[in-house]
């Protein structure tokens, strides 16, 4: 194997980064579910190897329980204040998912500029794009409204966030949480159901159709889907679910997107 670098990430933990020069590394992990009183240490630990990484960080939402505590539990939290210093003026990609709604988080970091807070991201890395969403929009599968659901979710979120949450809540839109903070030893908690694999359908669906690898979180449940290109290019990912960052797991991507674990977290 070829490796252009190696990177040590944290003092526990060495990864071999294929990097070339000028290519970007980016690290992409979602539901940290993170309430008022702080950061968990999955998230400072993530945060901090993608720093020494230099990597372009990505949350994918689901960060923190804006949804149902309130955007006001948060104003001034030791959460956020600890995720400012974890950052420590580093860009930070903050993706939107359904607990922490588009125009609620643009409100909490409007005095961040380091934060970009977006519903969703594209990036191009080796000449491939890379979408970076939440995956909950793919969380419907009513007849009617298939073509147009991610535009409907995105509306309810931004506009009726308490009701479309308690909605959501009744008709089984979200996945359950089998924890409050992982520390699990490795062990995901969060098992495979229709509703994980409804979202990973429509996102593979949406990657095939716009030729594009889609990342995202949601459903709590890791996951990579490659497919074989041709004899020049061979397999690459067409879909990265980075499961629960609770459980450890996140995304990285280099020269293809590919699952990560913090392994610290087994010792």
């Amino acid at each position: 194997m070829n490796i252009d670098s190696i990177r040590l990430v944290s003092k526990s933990h060495l990864v071999l980064v294929k990097k070339g020069k000028g290519m970007e590394i980016i690290f992409e992990s979602s539901d940290w579910h993170c309430g008022p009183d702080g950061l968990s240490e999955e998230a400072k630990e993530f945060i901090t190897r993608g720093k020494d990484a230099t990597a372009t960080i990505v949350g994918c939402g689901d960060l923190f329980n804006l949804l149902p505590l309130g955007r006001e539990k948060f104003e001034g939290s030791s959460a956020v204040k600890e995720l400012i210093q974890a950052l420590d003026g580093y860009l930070f990609h903050y993706v939107c998912g359904n607990h922490d709604p588009y125009r609620w988080v643009v409100e909490l970091f409007r005095p961040f500029p380091n934060v970009k807070v977006k519903r969703r991201l594209e990036r191009e890395v080796m000449g491939r794009t890379y979408l970076f969403t939440h995956g909950h929009q793919w969380a419907i599968d009513w007849a009617l409204l298939r073509h147009i659901a991610p535009q409907f979710v995105e509306f309810m979120v931004d506009f009726f966030p308490k009701l479309w949450y308690r909605l959501c809540r009744r008709v089984g839109w979200l996945p359950s949480e089998a924890k409050p903070k992982a520390a699990t030893g490795g062990k995901e908690h969060q098992k495979y159901d229709d509703l994980t694999g409804l979202i990973w359908r429509n996102g593979i669906r949406f990657a095939q159709h716009h030729s594009l690898c889609v990342v995202l979180g949601h459903t709590h449940t890791s996951a990579e889907l490659k497919r074989f290109v041709d004899e020049n290019t061979g397999t690459v990912s067409v879909m990265v679910d980075g499961g629960d960052l609770r459980d450890g797991t996140y995304v990285v991507v280099d020269r293809d997107a590919h699952l990560e674990h913090l392994n610290w977290l087994c010792g």
